[in-house]
């Protein structure tokens, strides 16, 4: 009868251990490189101009004040933003001169989620062809309202 001294019981168990520890050891690097491979696109930063206007809900009253969305929003394609970040726009109650751009899309449009504009992220993205497509799409939207608006007040003269 062969007996096991304790030194041999040691060494048993540390082979194992080892063995164990290098199995989950491989496994568990080969499952974390198999997530790291990320699309490079997926790294940048989404542009916020799209993100803020994608799904917001226009907040507007009157005609007067849905034609002055549409205005900004045409300035907004064709003014530098050196230009844009100077001019002021109507408040609701039409007093001229009240608002910069930032405040005055913060007050007409809700995001579907929470959402505030930051001046520098919105005048960096605001450039880019994604953001201009964002913004014709709210002006189409606009105009659709102010058509829709019209024709329904001539109806009502006629």
């Amino acid at each position: 009868m062969t007996t096991l001294s304790f030194g041999r019981l040691q060494q048993g168990f540390i082979k194992s251990f080892a063995r164990v520890l290098s199995f989950c050891l491989f496994f568990g690097t080969l499952v974390m490189s198999c997530g790291s491979h990320k699309d490079p696109a997926k790294n940048e930063r989404s542009n916020s101009v799209v993100e803020y206007f994608k799904d917001a809900e226009i907040q507007a009253e009157t005609d007067e004040q849905r034609a002055e969305i549409k205005l900004v929003l045409s300035d907004l394609l064709s003014l530098p933003g050196d230009e844009l970040k100077l001019k002021k726009y109507p408040d609701y109650q039409n007093k001229a001169d009240q608002w910069d751009v930032i405040k005055f899309l913060n007050s007409y449009f809700v995001a579907a989620s929470p959402k505030v504009l930051s001046p520098d992220t919105f005048f960096e993205d605001l450039g880019k062809p994604e953001a201009h497509a964002t913004i014709q799409k709210q002006i189409n939207r606009i105009a659709g309202y102010l058509e829709s608006s019209t024709d329904s007040t001539l109806q009502k003269n006629k």
